[in-house]
């Protein structure tokens, strides 16, 4: 495994997309982790945007793309929703990488189908691999390879999401 980023350069990347977006977010804004994965990005974002005065509600989706494959499925399947309600709000999707773009579209509709007034996002590793380009994070913390990325919360089959950095796995 190749690392990528570590531990302090992710921090200082959250630092700094804390920064770009808390001037542009509200804090009766809904934030939307995508689980697993968004987990740990959302947490660490979630402090960052309270240190600079901007402490937005908090959610979770649960959404499957990948399961214990290397490869993306056909569709996302929802396994979990949304417990507070999005109607007439603006949501603020958080997810740790934007690949293929699947993931985050469907999150998107989901939201929307919900009754979200709007949705934005905000990812830490934003691949220029989408192949569904309709809707993109409006905010990424690093522009990230073309490789399979590993730990703060991506995982390869349910493992390395706890690593405090980012490595490659090919």
């Amino acid at each position: 495994m190749e690392i990528l980023l570590s531990e302090s350069e992710i921090a200082d990347r959250v630092a700094d997309v804390a920064d770009r977006i808390a001037g542009e977010i509200e804090p009766d804004w809904i934030a939307v982790a995508l689980l697993d994965g968004g987990l740990t990005f959302a947490a660490d974002l979630i402090r960052a945007l309270s240190h600079r005065g901007v402490d937005v509600r908090y959610d979770a989706l649960r959404v499957t793309t990948y399961g214990d494959s290397t490869t993306a499925a056909d569709e996302p399947r929802l396994l979990s929703n949304v417990t507070r309600p999005v109607k007439g709000a603006t949501c603020l999707l958080i997810d740790e990488v934007f690949d293929s773009g699947r993931t985050l579209e469907f999150a998107y509709d989901t939201l929307i189908e919900a009754g979200a007034e709007s949705v934005k996002a905000v990812v830490f590793a934003e691949k220029n691999t989408a192949i569904s380009p309709r809707f993109k994070p409006e905010w990424s913390a690093w522009t990230a390879p073309d490789r399979f990325l590993v730990g703060y919360g991506m995982d390869l089959a349910g493992r390395y999401r706890g690593l405090p950095h980012i490595g490659a796995i090919d």
